[in-house]
């Protein structure tokens, strides 16, 4: 796999004065470093924005980080690598922009966890011949390997769902040997579920009222006899 390299700088600016780095297009970060204070970074937000539409959590990157200039923040040549994988991406809760991206240094020798997504091929014929329905209650899996062998994706072919109420679990996804499999494996990864049958109701009968019979009253006046 090529290298993905990502160019960042030291960051001298902090608290609210991130504001501005954010106005200038550039995106306050941190990288976690095991048993040291973290690093206080920033990477500009276009070329971070195309890093996410080409790559995921499990993602080996080099970080290039370069030296600034504390008086104005200024590029200097020399820049120290170090390799890291991606943690938590904040967003502002109105619009979407990234506020803040933390990362994680990795020790490539050191075997880490990470949280690997599951992409679905294929068809499944349950749900296209008989009318099921498609569900994914899981996608991602946990896994365990060194930095450079982690899986971008595990990709899961459907086409073997032929009958409904039928699944594919963690158990049946492959995974190269240098990767282990943390999340059970008998947790459902595709299931296909039968179509919900609904009962039409019968039409009610329309009821037709009939009038109720009227007892004709006896006449108040008396016929009177002959005198």
């Amino acid at each position: 796999m090529a290298e993905v390299v990502l160019q960042a700088q030291r960051r001298n600016v902090f608290g609210k004065q991130v504001k501005r780095l954010r106005r200038q297009g550039t995106i306050p970060a941190n990288v976690s470093v095991k048993h040291e204070p973290s690093l206080a970074i920033q990477v500009d937000a276009r070329e971070f924005e195309g890093f996410l539409k080409a790559h995921g959590a499990t993602t080996l990157i080099t970080l290039e980080i370069a030296e600034t200039d504390g008086a104005d923040g200024a590029r200097i040549a020399r820049a120290a690598r170090k390799a890291a994988l991606l943690g938590e991406v904040q967003r502002a809760a109105v619009g979407g922009q990234i506020q803040h991206i933390e990362f994680q240094q990795v020790n490539l020798n050191e075997p880490v966890h990470a949280h690997a997504p599951i992409v679905v091929t294929g068809e499944a014929p349950a749900a296209r011949t008989l009318g099921g329905v498609l569900l994914r209650p899981l996608d991602s899996v946990e896994v365990m390997a060194l930095p450079r062998d982690l899986p971008e994706a595990i990709t899961l072919d459907i086409s073997g769902l032929t009958e409904l109420n039928s699944s594919l679990f963690v158990r049946d996804l492959a995974v190269p040997d240098n990767v282990t499999l943390l999340t059970d494996p008998d947790e459902p990864v595709v299931t296909v579920q039968a179509p919900r049958i609904v009962e039409e109701e019968a039409p009610a009968t329309e009821t037709v009222e009939t009038p109720a019979e009227t007892t004709p009253q006896a006449s108040s006046e008396q016929t009177g006899g002959e005198g």
